[in-house]
């Protein structure tokens, strides 16, 4: 799949460029995802020959008469969509997570180093704990969640 930033641009004559005839019947973006997919790879490998991986050569007229059931073109595009935002889901999600990583390995240092210490604050957290549980069991009705835990604040450090 060629993406938008080489849309144009010249190849060799090794490859084959795939333009649909009717732009209405195959979303290019969905055939984008739909090509990473291992069902397309074992379409395109069984569409090749010779004897090692490595040097088979795709038969693309025995690939074009493969069977391959497409949604319509409204479905494409909403799949198509749908994977687009996961995906910068998944690359803000890789980046949060990133952040915390450098965060904890602060937080680990700042400890390690003896510069701040937990041990008010786990005890704090145990009080925090035993006065939830006390009260839900007092006043059952008014307890909003039977996990005392939900109730509690994090430890500051």
């Amino acid at each position: 799949m060629v993406s938008k930033e080489f849309d144009g641009a010249k190849i060799s004559g090794s490859y084959m460029a795939v333009v649909p005839e009717d732009k209405k019947q195959l979303n290019m973006e969905f055939f984008q995802w739909y090509s990473q997919t291992p069902f397309f790879y074992h379409q395109t490998y069984i569409s090749s020959y010779g004897v090692h991986i490595e040097k088979m050569t795709f038969d693309f007229d025995t690939f074009l008469q493969l069977e391959m059931k497409l949604p319509s073109y409204e479905e494409q595009t909403a799949i198509a969509q749908v994977l687009q935002v996961a995906d910068k889901e998944i690359q803000l999600l890789r980046a949060k997570s990133g952040k915390l990583k450098e965060q904890k390995k602060g937080l680990m240092q700042v400890l390690l180093t003896g510069k701040k210490r937990l041990n008010q604050d786990l005890q704090d957290l145990k009080m925090n704990r035993i006065n939830a549980v006390e009260h839900n069991l007092e006043n059952p009705a008014n307890s909003e969640s039977p996990n005392p835990n939900n109730n509690l604040e994090n430890p500051k450090i």
